[in-house]
């Protein structure tokens, strides 16, 4: 006789998300990548570099005219070039900055959402899996059902004959 069907049932049990750790990190990586973030850093590494070279060029240009031509318009002329300069080397190092951050931004932001995906992905085939076991289950325990169900059958036919051949004779 097959064992009760009942017993093979197996009750879920509630786990906590395996990914949460991989989420927490996902957001901090591209949370990295911000224009604050690029802000603070042109603010606390790139801008003092550029105020500190403009305090070595303006004395060599004002050096270069020293001498009759010192309160010359060229020297003012040198002075204001030299400055437009660096002017647009600092605009145009802050301009690379914030467009690299924005590439890596968007990068960080695919590579997250390829990584969801990967374990969407991964969930969704463990959620097929268990719905597989649990048709398999389902289909065992029908089937023990029915196997019991043609025991009873065959014992109660079994024992009618019995009872009817005791009787005939």
């Amino acid at each position: 006789m097959p064992g009760d069907y009942l017993s093979d049932r197996q009750q879920p049990q509630q786990q906590a998300d395996p990914y949460a750790n991989v989420y927490a990190n996902l957001d901090q990586y591209v949370s990295q990548y911000s224009p604050q973030a690029a802000q603070n850093y042109w603010q606390q590494t790139m801008k003092p570099m550029y105020e500190n070279a403009w305090g070595q060029v303006a004395p060599q240009v004002e050096a270069a005219y020293a001498g009759p031509g010192y309160y010359s318009s060229a020297r003012a002329n040198a002075l204001t070039q030299a400055k437009a300069d660096l002017g647009r080397q600092e605009t145009g190092a802050y301009g690379n900055l914030m467009y690299n951050e924005e590439l890596m931004r968007r990068e960080a932001g695919a590579q997250r959402a390829n990584i969801m995906a990967q374990i969407a992905a991964s969930q969704a085939s463990q959620r097929f899996a268990e719905q597989m076991f649990e048709r398999q289950q389902a289909t065992q325990r029908s089937q023990a059902w029915q196997e019991r169900q043609w025991y009873l059958e065959d014992l109660k036919d079994q024992q009618l004959r019995e009872y009817e051949e005791s009787r005939q004779r």
